[in-house]
């Protein structure tokens, strides 16, 4: 089975793996991706601690897999401070209807909203802006 090829960028504190937004869509993972990643208008640069392991348990179901793609489809890019630091932080933003799709309403209290993930049932909150409504950066609370 041949694996496309991903970018992996290091710097002397940190990596992040380059995936199109679509891939992540895909996945069925956007809105599991913390605020520690980046992105830019096609791609996510996910984190290496958290959302990697996130990315790789969504794409991958065997561990022999992970340790190949690790091994075998990722090139390294090392600056010395990688420009993905200069990038906006990872955030997925929900008009209202998407928020009643992707989550259970609890309470609000302004500017959070208490929600259920509907897909993994983890509790959170999110920050909403009013005009125009727009909801974003889902933080887990348990």
């Amino acid at each position: 089975m041949k694996m496309e090829k991903y970018q992996l960028f290091e710097d002397p504190g940190h990596a992040w793996l380059q995936v199109t937004k679509k891939e992540l869509t895909e996945l069925n993972i956007a809105d599991k991706i913390t605020s520690y990643s980046y992105m830019d208008k096609k791609y996510a640069y996910l984190e290496e601690d958290l959302d990697l392991t996130t990315f790789l348990d969504a794409k991958f179901k065997f561990e022999e897999e992970k340790k190949n793609f690790c091994n075998c489809c990722m090139t390294a890019v090392y600056q010395e401070r990688s420009k993905i630091r200069n990038f906006d932080n990872y955030q997925v933003t929900y008009n209202t209807t998407e928020l009643q799709e992707k989550f259970k309403v609890i309470s609000f209290l302004a500017p959070y909203v208490f929600v259920v993930r509907i897909s993994d049932g983890k509790k959170g909150t999110l920050q909403f802006n009013h005009s125009p409504r727009i909801y974003y950066n889902f933080m887990e609370t348990e």
